[in-house]
């Protein structure tokens, strides 16, 4: 008989600052689950301020989970999976989607990443692959670039950026919208001390269509890469590529579930997923399905949560990165805080991702 545990820490680290809080930490509902001779780990980290999720909630509904539920839930999903098949595996029959419904009516969208970590885990285990194989046919990618969030206003942000610059990092999140002269000159310091560096801009709808169209202007060229949520009213978001040429990303919006129409009227050259926030894989192989059919680009991130989220976002990055695009993944504060139990994920040991295997 298999093992769940629930537990809740406080974490804190180093602050990063965005134009509409300040990330310096928060709770955490960590599940470790023992089974067939695995331990596996999830989390549920809720970000405050960042879609509807709750972390009371989070718990509340992590704690009705049974041990003897989600081994049963792993068996029907090992079942499901079919070494044959080819593709991205979401289909209705595929692990998946089980996983999914097996899973039950979780509403906390962090709770689902966490259940569903778990039972995919637990079924890649008993099935001899990793993770990833269950949600994709091939990985695409033996290695992928990490990224880097960089807060232009914190006092160490020239040191944090030649150090993510030695460790071989090119790709760079630059959170702005709050002081304009100074995020142009960080980011003018960063080109500079480095010419082949790629950078996207959030200032996480902190700005309007003529702030955003201003800024750009004053970058410097061919380094932008795209801009994530340029200004809260997304139908305004084609002005600005049509006035910069710069590719418009959507990140947030997302946790609204916005209907495939929506999302075609928006339509954003790149899909941010976030699994913490919009529910895990399950949601996310969705939308990179729609992103595909649409001959969009999908972008894996992070959102400031921990170890066992950034492993499992790890493998759903192998399975549905856009070839050519960095992941929104790779070491950031919330990683250090010494109250998660999970290991440090070992395909970030190195300077690049490795497709775990």
């Amino acid at each position: 008989m298999g093992k769940l545990s629930i537990s809740v820490t406080a974490g804190q680290h180093e602050s990063v600052g965005t134009s509409r809080l300040v990330i310096a930490g928060r709770p955490s509902v960590g599940a470790r689950f023992e089974t067939g001779g695995l331990i596996l780990y999830a989390e549920a980290s809720p970000l405050p301020g960042f879609g509807s999720d709750d972390i009371r909630m989070a718990e509340e509904e992590l704690r009705k989970l049974t041990a003897a539920e989600m081994e049963g839930a792993a068996a029907q999903v090992a079942a499901a999976f079919d070494p044959h098949k080819t593709g991205l595996l979401c289909g209705e029959q595929d692990p998946v989607s089980v996983a999914r419904r097996e899973i039950g009516v979780l509403h906390s969208p962090s709770a689902r990443y966490a259940a569903e970590t778990l039972i995919l885990g637990a079924a890649a285990g008993s099935r001899g692959v990793p993770l990833w194989r269950l949600l994709a046919a091939k990985c695409v990618a033996t290695e992928l670039p990490s990224s880097a969030v960089i807060d232009p206003l914190s006092p160490e942000v020239m040191s944090r950026i030649q150090s993510e610059l030695a460790g071989g990092v090119r790709t760079f999140k630059l959170k702005c919208g709050r002081d304009r002269d100074r995020e142009l000159g960080i980011m003018h310091q960063l080109v500079h001390a480095c010419e082949d560096v790629r950078v996207r801009l959030d200032p996480n709808q902190a700005w309007t269509v003529a702030q955003a169209i201003d800024f750009i202007s004053e970058c410097p060229p061919r380094v932008l890469e795209w801009i994530e949520d340029p200004t809260p009213h997304s139908e305004e978001w084609h002005e600005i590529r049509s006035a910069t040429g710069v590719a418009i990303a959507i990140d947030e919006p997302l946790c609204q579930r916005p209907s495939e129409s929506q999302l075609l009227s928006i339509n954003p050259d790149v899909f941010v997923v976030k699994p913490m926030a919009l529910g895990g894989a399950f949601d996310c192989m969705q939308l990179a399905r729609f992103a595909k059919n649409a001959s969009r680009r999908i972008s894996v991130s992070h959102l400031f949560d921990g170890r066992a989220a950034m492993s499992a976002a790890i493998h759903l990055a192998f399975a549905v990165q856009s070839c050519g695009v960095t992941p929104g993944l790779g070491r950031h504060v919330a990683l250090e805080r010494t109250s998660d139990e999970a290991p440090f994920p070992p395909e970030l040991a190195g300077v690049r991702l490795t497709c775990p295997c």
